[in-house]
This record gives C-alpha cells, structure tokens and sequence, in this order.
C-alpha cells in the first residue's frame, strides 16, 4: 500500500534548518484511491489541525478533485507527524520552501559566479 512520501533535500538541508529556525514546509496530499469519502468525513469531523510545535499558514483545495496543499511553518518533527497522521487516507509529499526574497539572493548568488 502506498501511504506517504516524504522527500528531503540534500543533508546540507539540516544545516539550514540550525542556521534559519523559520522554514516552511508545502505539503502537497493526494487521496488515496477508495479513500476520498473517508478521508473527507475525517476533515470534517477534525478539520486537519498540525501537532504542537507546528503552524498552519494556509491550506488550500483543488475544487472537484483529490489533491491539495497545506503550508505548515516551523518543526520538521510535526509535519512529519502530521503526514504520519493521515498517511492511511493521503500520499503526501513535503517539501521545503522559501520566499521569492530568498529565492531572488539565491539566484543572484549564481549568477554572479
């Protein structure tokens, strides 16, 4: 059974996390297949909320379908625990992210090389 997918960076990825205590993790889920009615009843009877330790920004749903994104700030440990949470009706997949100031000093850095 396929239930979660949790992709990380390189290992240079946790010296980030030391250097910068704010990283935002973007999980994309998808309903597992015989699982949407399930998983829905679930969303609505608890509403998804993150563990201690972990923030929503913002969740947002692709009308008519399966998938959606959840942005949850800070502690790896319960995103991760989050994912561990609906990993019986969702894949998911988490990925680290940053904002387009980051993401601009990033990319001036190589192009300056």
């Amino acid at each position: 059974m396929k239930s979660m997918v949790v992709q990380q960076g390189p290992a240079t990825e946790n010296q980030a996390l030391r250097c910068r205590p704010k990283l935002d993790r973007q999980h994309l889920w998808r309903t597992l297949p015989g699982k949407y009615r399930t998983a829905l009843e679930a969303f609505l009877r608890a509403g998804g909320p993150v563990p201690p330790g972990a923030k929503t920004i913002g969740r947002w749903h692709v009308p008519g379908s399966i998938m959606g994104w959840h942005l949850i700030d800070r502690d790896l440990a319960a995103v991760a625990e989050h994912v561990g949470e609906w990993a019986d009706l969702l894949e998911c997949e988490v990925y680290p992210v940053i904002e387009d100031d980051e993401a601009a000093a990033a990319a001036k850095k190589v192009s300056e090389k």
